[in-house]
């Protein structure tokens, strides 16, 4: 898959710990096996989520805690480095999430976060993997 800077993502606003987002790109994924994740300490096995990759102007740091990226005020916990400063976030409960909220990065449990310009907006179709 390609990454693709998608819409005017200007910050407008930075925490000291947490990098810039500068391009984002959302999609729609059924994965041919079942992927498994946790609500809570239930484990939980899905073919469908809501894939979103994320580019930072910088890496995101290594801490006891993960940074969480925020679709609204749904934050999305679980994600996998996709190559430098390239992450790829997981919603695999992804009917909380609005077209057109804002994207930010923050620290789970904290009001302080990264905000963009940046709103979520689903690309057409749905990627098999």
């Amino acid at each position: 898959m390609s990454f693709v800077i998608a819409g005017p993502g200007l910050p407008t606003g930075n925490s000291r710990l947490l990098p810039m987002i500068i391009g984002v790109k959302a999609v729609r994924v059924r994965y041919e096996r079942p992927r498994s994740y946790y609500f809570g300490r239930q484990r939980r096995q899905t073919r469908d989520a809501v894939e979103i990759m994320v580019r930072t102007a910088d890496r995101l740091p290594m801490a006891s805690t993960s940074p969480a990226l925020f679709v609204g005020e749904v934050p999305l916990i679980e994600y996998e480095g996709m190559g430098r400063n390239l992450y790829r976030f997981f919603a695999f409960d992804f009917a909380k999430l609005r077209p057109g909220d804002p994207i930010s990065l923050g620290w789970p449990f904290s009001s302080k976060k990264v905000r963009t310009n940046y709103r979520y907006q689903l690309e057409s179709g749905i990627l098999v993997r």
